[in-house]
C-alpha cells in the first residue's frame, strides 16, 4: 500500500464506486482532497470510455489515403535527392575533385529528407499552435483528449515517415537497431491520433 491511502482505495473497485463515471476513493481524494470539486472533472473524463475507440470509417480511409500519398511523396524526394548527389559526386570526380568521393548518397539523401519532413512538421505545428488551435484554457478537461481529428495530419505525416524510414535506415543506411525501434514506436504513437 501507500502513505496516506484511505482504506476505501484498498477494497475492490465495485465497493468504492457509487455510479458508474464516479472515481475510485484514491483518485477522487487525489483530485478533490477537501470537498467534491473534482467530481466534475471526473465525468467528463470518464464520459470518454462511452465514445468509440477508432474513428468513423470515412476519416480512417482519408487517414491510409493521406499515409498513401506522404509515403509516396517522400519515397520521390528521396529517389531525386539520391539521383542528385550522385550526379553533383560524378561531376566533381570528373573535374578531378576528390573531396565528396567518401560521401554515401544513401545517408546523404536520408538525412536531407529527414530534415525536410521534421522541418515541414515543425512548420506544420507552429502554424497550427498560432491560428487554429484554440487555448488549452478555454477548453473542456474532456475536449483535450479528444475532438482533435482536424489535426491528425501530424500523426499521418508520422506514420508516412516513419514507414519510409525503416526499411531505407533497415537495408540503405544500416541503422541501429535502436534508432527502428524508434520508428515503430513513433508509428504507435501516431496511430492513436490517425485512427
Amino acid at each position: 500500500s501507500y502513505p496516506g491511502a484511505p482504506l476505501s482505495a484498498l477494497q475492490p473497485r465495485s465497493a468504492t464506486m457509487t455510479s458508474q463515471h464516479e472515481p475510485p476513493a484514491f483518485v477522487k481524494s487525489r483530485l478533490a482532497p477537501a470537498d467534491d470539486a473534482g467530481s466534475a472533472m471526473w465525468d467528463g473524463v470518464a464520459s470518454l470510455h462511452d465514445n468509440d475507440a477508432l474513428l468513423p470509417v470515412d476519416q480512417l480511409t482519408a487517414s491510409l489515403n493521406r499515409i498513401g500519398s506522404v509515403l509516396a511523396v517522400i519515397s520521390t524526394l528521396y529517389a531525386f535527392l539520391v539521383v542528385f548527389i550522385r550526379s553533383v559526386r560524378r561531376m566533381m570526380i570528373y573535374d578531378g575533385r576528390k573531396e565528396m568521393f567518401q560521401v554515401s548518397e544513401w545517408k546523404t539523401a536520408y538525412q536531407i529528407t529527414n530534415l525536410t519532413v521534421n522541418l515541414s512538421l515543425g512548420l506544420l505545428g507552429i502554424y497550427h499552435y498560432n491560428y487554429t488551435v484554440s487555448q488549452p484554457s478555454a477548453t473542456p478537461t474532456s475536449q483535450l483528449v479528444e475532438g482533435w481529428e482536424d489535426l491528425s495530419i501530424f500523426g499521418e505525416l508520422q506514420i508516412a515517415y516513419q514507414l519510409w524510414a525503416i526499411p531505407v535506415g533497415k537495408f540503405l543506411v544500416n541503422e541501429h537497431g535502436l534508432m527502428l525501434f524508434h520508428h515503430v514506436c513513433v508509428i504507435v504513437v501516431g496511430m492513436m491520433s490517425a485512427f
